[in-house]
């Protein structure tokens, strides 16, 4: 019996060979799709356990092979997880709350954000907010950086010609406070 077939069989060890074979599958996923929140490990253990189905479902007898199929596969659910995410990012009415009320109410919390950083502090952060900067609308990237710059929301609506009142959070809890 062969690595492929132990491993479709459950052999723990085969898998986990067979899986290292494949790796290179996951690399090129993981420098070309981005999930916030999901740690490089996070990204390993979706992997594995799509290599696990492929397995499962993988008939030799098709005329593609096993690395094609994994590959698709991995790409669908990794798809399917940024689909998730960008519909999840589009309920900020109900989930955000704004960065001006975060400012006013806790005015230490941006000073520290950035003050006082160790340089992997400051790369993690900076990672964090290019990561951030991709899920935003081209007006709520216009609005991020002008606030970046220090300018108020009066002055942001003015330069921007919008009302005020477009920068305000509509959410049932916020409303309830």
């Amino acid at each position: 019996m062969g690595l492929f077939e132990q491993a479709q069989s459950g052999d723990y060890e085969a898998f986990t060979e067979l899986f290292e074979q494949y790796r290179p599958i996951l690399q090129k996923y993981q420098q070309r799709f981005f999930l916030i929140g999901f740690a490089k490990e996070d990204v390993e253990q979706e992997a594995r356990i799509v290599f696990y189905q492929a397995l499962k479902c993988f008939d030799t007898k098709q005329s593609v092979s096993f690395g094609s199929f994994y590959s698709r596969a991995l790409s669908n659910r990794l798809i399917s997880l940024i689909r998730y995410q960008s519909a999840y990012k589009r309920q900020t009415d109900y989930l955000s709350s704004s960065l001006e009320k975060i400012s006013e109410e806790h005015p230490e919390y941006l000073t520290t954000l950035v003050s006082n950083q160790t340089p992997e502090q400051e790369l993690l952060l900076q990672e964090l907010i290019e990561e951030f900067i991709h899920f935003l609308s081209d007006f709520e990237l216009q609005v991020f950086q002008l606030l970046q710059r220090g300018i108020d929301l009066e002055q942001i609506a003015q330069k921007l010609k919008v009302s005020p009142k477009k920068f305000e959070v509509h959410s049932p809890d916020l409303e309830k406070n």
